[in-house]
């Protein structure tokens, strides 16, 4: 079994905010950080808010050599952290803490990972999936994001990509709340895994991450279905 990296110790850094992207509840903010921040992809950073107090957001990016980081923020709940990424201009600097946390991936010999995420939950497991891939990881991929509006899928044409470059990576965007011109999946997370055989002899292993009423509902159905614990990690926030 492959476990995670040893963990790096806890270091300050500096970042200048390098780009923007709003969608209607989510934004995602690029960063250029005073040095190369060393994390495992999952892994998280506090954010020293200038009012004082700290805020915890998962990395989105995976971990590379140079000194770029990206972060996603849902901007619907207005918490005092997200108020002031929200609040952020190009070329605005922030400090923070990293890395935190021991949420990564594992590698149990399992046919098939998948990553269920709704909202900004994406971060950690886009910083995972993205991370395998970069190092040849070929075993099964599959993402499955919930969303209520088109607006909020900001990693969609990415995410067609990787799964145009790489055959063991697929995806799933569904929505709660779609337009009449949306043709994809409607509905929840939990619909979805509803379509899937889970019972045909594979070992899987589930990485949840997103507000805490989705990671009850999807971990009571996946327990429904004769998943054992051991094969379920989540993370979950709100």
């Amino acid at each position: 079994m492959e476990r995670m990296s040893p963990l790096k110790k806890p270091e300050h850094y500096t970042a200048t905010v390098t780009r923007i992207r709003k969608g209607r509840e989510l934004q995602i903010l690029n960063f250029e950080c005073d040095r190369p921040v060393s994390f495992v992809a999952g892994q998280f950073l506090m954010l020293e808010l200038p009012t004082g107090g700290q805020r915890g957001y998962s990395i989105a990016s995976k971990p590379v050599a140079d000194s770029s980081l990206e972060l996603i923020v849902g901007n619907v709940v207005v918490g005092k952290g997200t108020q002031y990424l929200c609040s952020l201009k190009t070329g605005d600097q922030v400090n923070f803490l990293a890395p935190l946390g021991m949420f990564g991936f594992l590698d149990a010999g399992q046919d098939e990972t998948f990553f269920i995420a709704t909202g900004a939950g994406i971060a950690s497991l886009r910083s995972i999936y993205t991370d395998r891939l970069s190092k040849g990881f070929e075993g099964r991929m599959r993402v499955v994001y919930g969303s209520r509006f088109e607006e909020n899928m900001l990693y969609k044409n990415e995410m067609e990509a990787l799964a145009a470059a790489h055959p063991n990576f697929t995806f799933e965007n569904v929505l709660s709340r779609p337009s009449e011109e949306w043709t994809g999946k409607k509905g929840y997370v939990t619909d979805v895994l509803k379509t899937t055989n889970l019972n045909d002899g594979k070992k899987r292993l589930f990485f949840l991450c997103g507000r805490q009423e989705m990671i009850k509902d999807v971990r009571e159905y996946l327990k429904s279905q004769g998943i054992p614990n051991e094969q379920i990690r989540f993370e979950s926030y709100g």
